[in-house]
């Protein structure tokens, strides 16, 4: 993967589903060049009772997507964009110019390996499949930072489980919003601070800061910003080492 790629964790039919993509397109754009999906299925030889894939199959799952990247390139002058694991299965997702050797660079691909890929393609020239299946909401975006942060932390031997001091940030467009947000989260046991300049805000509570406890606060204190016309500017904390 490319320094672009990230992934998150969503429900599709009421399935536990997990997306990676390339985040680079979703800020430069469609490739108008590519107008033309590309979709490649398999079923997962030995997935999870969620439906997810089992790291065990991880390195046959890895050398399909490597085969057909590089096939698809060569023949459709294609590019991976995503892949989608949910009930059982896995798509991988690609933009070309054209599907006139997909299935020519298909069975080329499987050739090597014990999954027999079904293929389908479409024209979509503005990417609509992309921004609106694969890309991230709101929600699903916050995550991703939230993950990025607690990762840092967990590598540098954090424990997670432990409080102490988290530090957030939200921007407020005037005055008016900004006693507004205060108001709305006197009785949620933060510190507040005000910017020196503009109307920011600097919140610090302790709080533990595992990702699926950390996430919610993030969420919340975002949600509230936006309906004041404001952002939220992310979050930080001192690392807090395990004893061991």
């Amino acid at each position: 993967m490319g320094e672009g790629w990230d992934f998150y964790f969503c429900a599709i039919d009421d399935q536990p589903a997990s997306i990676a993509l390339d985040l680079g397109y979703v800020q430069r754009g469609a490739d108008a060049s590519r107008p033309t999906l590309l979709c490649v299925r398999v079923r997962l030889r030995q997935p999870r009772p969620d439906g997810l894939s089992d790291g065990d199959e991880a390195p046959d799952l890895n050398g399909l997507e490597d085969r057909v990247t590089a096939a698809l390139a060569a023949r459709c002058d294609a590019v991976a964009v995503g892949r989608l694991t949910c009930a059982g299965r896995r798509e991988f997702f690609f933009y070309g110019r054209s599907d006139a050797e997909l299935a020519a660079a298909l069975d080329a691909a499987a050739a090597e390996g014990p999954y027999a890929p079904q293929f389908r393609a479409e024209v979509d020239p503005d990417w609509r499949f992309f921004f609106d299946v694969l890309a991230p909401g709101d929600r699903e975006w916050q995550w991703i930072l939230d993950r990025r942060v607690v990762d840092q932390l967990r590598a540098h031997g954090d424990d997670l489980d432990a409080p102490r001091p988290v530090d957030h940030f939200v921007d407020l467009p005037d005055a008016a919003a900004r006693d507004a947000f205060e108001a709305a989260v006197a009785e949620d046991g933060f510190a507040i601070s005000r910017a020196h300049e503009g109307f920011g805000l600097r919140l610090q509570r302790p709080d533990a800061v595992r990702l699926d406890l950390i996430h919610p606060v993030t969420w919340a204190l975002g949600e509230l910003a936006r309906r004041l016309g404001g952002a939220y500017d992310g979050w930080g904390a001192p690392l807090a080492e395990r004893d061991d």
